[in-house]
């Protein structure tokens, strides 16, 4: 039977649309593919050492604001430092007014010049005294809350710069570091790609190897060494191709969906031809068999030889069907 005009035109609609979809999809993720992983390998561990740079200089900017937020003044600290309630709450609301200004997740401690904290808002971690006194510095640091994040601003007096009168720290943890497992000297820190790992200054970040990318300070001091595994780089792309695949899977079985319609159509159109058919042939059949009783019915009578000769299937009409020789 001859397929319905209207079966191959929906079959050619369909065709057709799955093939531009199809192909708008893949377009997409190939796009999609190179903007956030790059072209090759080179490509996708360059973008998460950029990516790792880019958080540490966003959470360094954050750090030094929080500092610049502060302002120290030798009378305030000394009365802070004897134990002067209302110049410690200055502190105090001083320290808070710089952890707003610089976000969430942000401590803010001051430090008076015996090198003890007389005000801080956030829970902050110890830091040597030779950060205190020395000059500004930014470091990495391990601490209970993982790795951390530190900006030291000494503090001098104004009429005497020699005079070390305290220090400001503002602090904060990286972004989902966590250690990795037991043997391995690295921390954890998280990329829109895959995990990177982090070696500190005082694990050998500055002897890293020609696959590591070292992130340093405003001054030029490293930092850490930023390592990104190939395999989980290979990992990653692997990863997002396969979602494309499924993405393409699921329009196949959508337009196999819509084409069930068109198919249950033709079959109950199928259906009703048949019966069409059929129904004539029978009504046929059931003529011929009327005119053939017809005939016997108005022949003369017969002698019991001859109506032997008249099979019986014939004379009640059932059994094989009558053929043209027999009605004849």
């Amino acid at each position: 039977m001859a397929v319905p005009p209207f079966v191959a035109r929906t079959a050619r609609r369909l065709l057709a649309g799955g093939v531009v979809a199809a192909a708008a999809i893949w377009l997409a993720g190939e796009g999609v593919e190179r903007a956030r992983l790059g072209s090759d390998l080179n490509g996708s561990r360059a973008r998460a050492h950029a990516e790792v740079a880019a958080q540490f200089a966003e959470l360094g900017r954050r750090l030094d604001r929080a500092v610049r937020s502060v302002t120290l003044d030798a009378a305030t600290v000394r009365l802070a430092e004897r134990g002067d309630a209302a110049a410690t709450r200055r502190l105090f609301d001083q320290a808070a007014a710089g952890a707003t200004s610089s976000g969430t997740g942000v401590a803010v401690t001051v430090f008076a010049a015996n090198n003890q904290p007389v005000a801080w808002v956030g829970r902050s971690e110890d830091v040597p005294d030779a950060r205190l006194t020395g000059p500004a510095s930014l470091f990495l640091a391990q601490s209970s809350q993982g790795l951390q994040l530190v900006r030291v601003q000494p503090v001098v007096d104004a009429d005497d710069p020699s005079r070390h009168i305290g220090a400001i720290v503002a602090e904060a943890p990286l972004a989902h570091d966590g250690q990795l497992p037991i043997g391995e000297p690295a921390f954890v820190l998280d990329t829109s790609i895959v995990p990177a790992s982090l070696r500190l200054r005082f694990e050998g970040a500055a002897d890293a190897g020609p696959g590591a990318f070292l992130v340093r300070t405003p001054t030029g001091e490293p930092l850490a060494a930023v390592e990104v595994s190939d395999a989980a780089l290979e990992g990653a792309r692997l990863r997002f191709r396969q979602q494309r695949l499924a993405a393409e899977l699921v329009l196949l079985a959508l337009i196999l969906l819509l084409a069930t319609g068109p198919l249950l159509d033709w079959r109950r159109v199928s259906r009703r031809v048949s019966s069409a058919v059929w129904y004539p042939k029978r009504m046929l059949s059931s003529g011929r068999c009327l005119a053939y009783i017809q005939r016997i019915t108005s022949t003369p009578m017969r002698s019991a030889a001859s109506l032997n000769s008249i099979e019986l299937p014939q004379l009640l009409c059932i059994g094989r069907p009558s053929s043209p020789n027999s009605v004849a």
